[in-house]
């Protein structure tokens, strides 16, 4: 039975969709998660 108050998910698939909208992270070809901070400083 789902808690209709729980929005616990709703608010993590939100923060989840706005983080890739603002390109923190992109997804590879294998389907690994590829965070934008991984990449080295030039």
């Amino acid at each position: 039975v789902m808690d209709k108050n729980d929005h616990y998910y709703d608010n993590v698939l939100s923060l989840f969709g706005l983080g890739w909208h603002a390109e923190r992270y992109r997804f590879g070809v294998q389907g690994e998660l590829l965070p934008a901070w991984s990449e080295r400083c030039q």
